[in-house]
């Protein structure tokens, strides 16, 4: 009943996966959806300024680009879990295992804006990946091939740790 109900979504939902589901009310969702939210294949979120309630189907952004509804915050704590699970739990630099909540913050997960906010690049679901705080950091504003190749002879001594 599940797959049914995230195939009606995805018909419903824009470019980057995002769909407008309601006002905020105290009522209960419909299990379907709950399913859905449960397994990992839809992320809630809320409006930054209104009531309004939306939703991210995570494998759902078929057409890249600016899209009518606001993005997830990067800012929220959820929204970056559903990152890390739509990207797997890999850093897109390096390519090894981030961990949230790891002991060393070098090792945990970040967004990292694949066409950076400085040259026009947007906070929606198809402009960002998961990468480690330090591998972001490390990157700044560099084209991604050349930060991949700067990641694959950089050995930090926290990788030990997530590999």
């Amino acid at each position: 009943m599940a797959i049914e109900t995230y195939v009606a979504l995805a018909a419903l939902a824009d470019g980057e996966g995002l769909i407008y589901y309601g006002q905020r009310t105290r009522t209960p969702l419909p299990a379907e959806l709950e399913a859905l939210l449960d397994g990992g294949m839809v992320q809630m979120y809320f409006g930054s300024r209104d009531a309004r309630v939306y939703l991210w189907l995570l494998d759902g952004c078929t057409a890249p680009g600016e899209s009518a509804l606001p993005a997830p915050s990067i800012y929220s704590h959820p929204v970056l879990a559903a990152y890390v699970r739509r990207d797997r739990g890999i850093c897109h630099l390096c390519r090894y295992r981030v961990v949230p909540n790891h002991r060393y913050a070098e090792a945990r997960p970040s967004l990292d804006h694949l066409v950076p906010r400085v040259e026009g690049g947007s906070d929606y679901p198809s402009n960002l990946a998961v990468a480690h705080q330090s591998c972001n950091k490390a990157r700044r504003d560099l084209p991604i091939e050349v930060a991949r190749a700067r990641e694959s002879e950089r050995s930090p001594w926290w990788r030990r740790h997530v590999a």
